[in-house]
């Protein structure tokens, strides 16, 4: 099976908004080499919750297992049926779920097609990919920036660790950017979460089958709950962040500065990209904790 491309992402969100009247598609902002960034919202209730997946260009399934969610809701909305706790009509009247399939859609492309040797960035691009012409492992945006480590949350001291690892400029991954927020896409994503407040965010990773919820020992109390509830539903392991994951990323910045209870899922297991054919059990796996969160979790 071929892996998910943006192209595939925004064939499938325009199909959701034409066809659903409970759901509405919208682009939260566009990336760094002008690709947008849909978000799709099912429902239009005051208690809000944010999903989002593909942070990195070799993460691309999850956009795919955002997008199989999307399906199944919409089915069961029109089919009169249950959503976790709450009926269908009651779950769009009461909730809105606000889903960002592919938060790095340049990185995403990078990862899955490569970069042409036409591309104008192409040896910019070849140089922060060590000279490989490899491009799966990416996980950077389109200018060489990590974009979980972009966001306002230690971030002077994580350049300092940037320096230990040799990284002063864009690269494959793990490189910062000039300054918090300096990436569209981050930049957008910051926009959104300051203006919606949502209660709750679920942002999926690949891989390891771990859920993260607190940053350097700091844990909210609610997304402690929710994450107790998340192990019970996915089979995860609750972990704790280490080393380089501990700083800059979405889980960080609206803990400690937004104090949104926030919840990372490492879905999956394998070396990124994972194939393509895992989307099917990743998703059985994770679909009791997004079907759930909006209802189950704590302050919902």
């Amino acid at each position: 099976m071929a892996r998910i491309t943006w192209e595939d992402v925004m064939k499938k969100t325009r199909e959701y908004g034409d066809k659903y009247d409970f759901i509405n598609v919208r682009a939260v902002g566009s990336s760094f080499r002008g690709r947008r960034i849909p978000m799709v919202s099912i429902g239009r209730g005051h208690k809000r919750v944010l999903y989002v997946g593909a942070h990195h260009g070799a993460e691309g399934i999850t956009a795919d297992i955002l997008l199989r969610y999307i399906d199944e809701v919409s089915r069961l909305i029109i089919e009169g049926k249950r959503i976790g706790n709450a009926h269908g009509e009651l779950f769009i009247n009461t909730r809105q779920v606000d889903i960002i399939p592919m938060l790095n859609p340049d990185g995403v492309e990078i990862s899955v097609k490569g970069v042409d040797k036409s591309d104008v960035m192409y040896e910019r691009l070849l140089r922060m990919n060590g000279g490989s012409d490899d491009f799966t492992q990416w996980q950077a945006n389109g200018r060489g920036v990590d974009l979980n480590h972009n966001y306002n949350d230690m971030f002077g001291e994580y350049k300092m660790t940037e320096g230990k690892m040799g990284i002063y400029g864009g690269a494959r991954g793990k490189y910062s950017g000039e300054y918090p927020e300096s990436e569209p896409e981050t930049a957008a994503i910051c926009h959104y979460i300051r203006s919606m407040r949502p209660r709750h965010i679920i942002t999926l990773h690949s891989q390891g089958e771990e859920l993260y919820y607190e940053s350097r020992g700091f844990a909210l109390a609610e997304a402690e709950k929710n994450a107790v509830i998340a192990q019970r539903l996915t089979g995860y392991r609750m972990s704790r962040t280490e080393g380089t994951a501990s700083s800059g990323g979405l889980l960080d910045w609206v803990t400690r500065e937004c104090r949104i209870p926030c919840l990372t899922v490492e879905c999956g297991k394998g070396k990124n990209p994972l194939p393509e054919k895992d989307a099917r059990s990743i998703y059985a796996a994770v679909r009791p904790l997004l079907m759930n969160a909006p209802t189950m979790f704590s302050g919902a």
